[in-house]
């Protein structure tokens, strides 16, 4: 192939480029100095082939690059990582690979993927017959390769032979082996096979897995209409609930318990349950609200305001002074009014945030609950829950929140409503504290929305030089996407001198890096290569041009990025991102 063949490739990294790509890697690998940097490259190298389904071209790859390897261990990663990878593939190369690791630990770790990846394309009886004559260090079989085995013989009807397999590899481990055995429990339970989730049952030691799996065979013996054997499955669950010694894993066994319990109607047992959580106040009340935060769910028929008036009962019959008192119980409201507030009982949540003695926290957790409710795309609610926030520097962080968000999902009024009123806030006659980061933040939402002169000039009075400078960077990106030419040069100017005037050079040369990345973001390669090649220092600039290189590759190409790569001076930088960029263009070769 000619170099004009290369180009073309390298322009545009097709199909029927792969060979000639290849060939270049090939050629570029010896030229890398540092034989640890080339260890890398290679092993990276090897993957990229098996990932592209070129598994002689990577076996040889991992066998002829023996003779340089500086790290002996990063062969043997290569073939790991290829392994973890080969999918399908595993019934015919898996072996091949498996047998290059020498590492114990790797070689164990492999294993276990390969046997989940010979289950996972339909090859059981393989992965049964190579579970036997592929150990070579006489190690249980890692979970990965473990859960998919067992649960391939369960769905066979093997129950006797998956939990054989489970014993054997996990004898040391009965939280482990509980895991997992409730999870195959689970796997039977969705398909209605209630009896072999029993037996799967009976052999769980572990309380808190005995607890869950026991809730949810309640739960399929009340969906199936047994309520006699359904109560009788949660009440032995529950006891042994009550006599787990260690408290988080009971709380956590409760949690699994009660939503068993209120999936098919049976809020009494998860209330019921409740004491055998904990006697302390707190504790309970945190108890009632997951089973409110339960009750959200469109899945459970249970009115969120039953727990949450019980939480509520629960907190104000003690005491809220005393050794540690007042900080809990605040916690403790703050908990109920967020999920008061996403079951869109507004105003009861802002009554009970109101019971927060201390003010700042009071705002914290109230424009908390705020971004709580725009996350969830509540965005009324959050609407009136900040108007409760007499901060005005919270207030205005999270209105800035909201309106993004409302804008983003094309809810333009309430946007709009939330704009006005930040405006009004920080452009009204009256003085209103707001830092500087909240102002940042302000002025990132206008340049967003193409007001990119409002946005510099509320940049420029900021005090913090620091979010001043990244504000203005985020600024040019803004316009560099979206604005005019004439915009997308003003800005730049001006963020490109304003990092030019930052006297250290090592700050100087991160925000050159941001620079240089929304320019790449915009499409505006020829600049961003302008700026990087104007850089004086050598090494400074070599630094920002293999950063650019990475970030054209993904963005640009890989022709556009070796014209970054050519750039760079030092040869060994030089060889090193040269060799990164034809790899990427090789995985577009391989369309993967």
């Amino acid at each position: 192939m000619s170099q004009t063949s290369f180009d073309a490739c390298l322009a545009a990294p097709e199909a029927g480029c792969t060979e000639v790509i290849f060939n270049e890697l090939r050629y570029s690998l010896p030229a890398i100095e540092d034989p640890n940097q080339m260890d890398r490259m290679a092993q990276q190298l090897a993957v990229t082939l098996a990932e592209g389904k070129r598994f002689d071209d990577a076996n040889s790859a991992l066998y002829h690059m023996m003779d340089f390897w500086a790290q002996p261990g990063m062969r043997e990663i290569a073939a790991l990582d290829i392994v973890s990878g080969l999918g399908a593939q595993s019934r015919e190369f898996g072996l091949g690979f498996l047998h290059m690791i020498e590492d114990d630990e790797m070689y164990d770790h492999a294993r276990s993927q390969h046997i989940a990846n010979l289950v996972d394309h339909g090859a059981v009886d393989q992965a049964l017959r190579e579970l036997t004559t592929e150990n070579r260090t006489g190690a249980p079989l890692g979970l990965v390769g473990l859960s998919a085995l067992a649960l391939a013989l369960l769905e066979r009807g093997q129950t006797e032979e998956a939990l054989q397999l489970v014993a054997e590899n996990m004898a040391d481990d009965p939280v482990g082996r509980g895991s997992l055995l409730s999870r195959m429990a689970s796997d039977r339970l969705q398909m209605s096979q209630i009896d072999m989730a029993r037996t799967i049952l009976e052999q769980i030691e572990d309380p808190m897995w005995r607890v869950t799996t026991g809730a949810r065979i309640g739960e399929a013996l009340a969906r199936a209409g047994d309520m006699e054997a359904a109560e009788q499955a949660f009440a032995a669950a529950r006891s042994e609930l009550a006599a787990l010694p260690d408290a988080d894993r009971r709380f956590h066994a409760f949690g699994a318990f009660a939503r068993s319990a209120l999936l098919v109607g049976r809020y009494d047992l998860a209330i019921a349950a409740i004491a055998d959580v904990s006697t302390y106040r707190f504790d309970q009340v945190e108890a009632y609200n997951m089973l409110a935060r339960f009750a959200l769910s469109p899945r459970i028929n249970l009115d969120v305001r039953v727990p949450l008036q019980a939480a509520m009962d629960e907190l104000q019959a003690g005491p809220r002074d005393g050794d540690g008192i007042p900080h809990r119980y605040d916690g403790a409201l703050a908990q109920l009014a967020q999920t008061m507030a996403l079951s869109r009982d507004v105003e009861w949540a802002i009554d009970t945030l109101a019971q927060i003695r201390d003010r700042d926290r009071r705002n914290l957790e109230t424009s908390d609950i705020a971004d709580s409710l725009v996350a969830a795309r509540l965005l009324d609610e959050a609407m009136t829950v900040l108007a409760a926030v007499d901060d005005p520097d919270e207030q205005a962080r999270s209105l800035i929140f909201l309106a993004h968000t409302a804008l983003r999902l094309r809810r333009v009024e309430i946007g709009g409503m939330a704009m006005a009123q930040l405006l009004d806030m920080v452009e009204g006659p009256e003085w209103v504290p707001v830092t500087d980061d909240t102002i940042s933040r302000l002025a990132e939402l206008e340049s967003s929305l193409g007001q990119y002169g409002t946005a510099e000039t509320r940049l420029r009075h900021l005090d913090n030089t620091d979010l001043q400078l990244r504000g203005r960077i985020t600024n040019l990106g803004f316009a560099a996407r979206s604005g005019s030419e004439e915009e997308y040069v003003t800005y730049l100017e001006i963020a490109e001198d304003a990092v030019l005037q930052i006297g250290d050079p090592a700050i100087r040369a991160l925000h050159m890096r941001n620079l240089l990345i929304q320019l790449v973001y915009g499409e505006r390669f020829d600049d961003a290569l302008r700026i990087a090649g104007d850089v004086q220092d050598p090494e400074a600039r070599d630094a920002l041009l293999t950063t650019l290189a990475s970030a054209l590759s993904g963005h640009a190409g890989p022709a556009v990025a070796m014209d970054a790569v050519d750039a760079i001076t030092d040869p060994a930088a030089r060889s090193i991102r040269k060799f990164m960029i034809l790899l990427s263009a090789l995985r577009q070769s391989l369309d993967i």
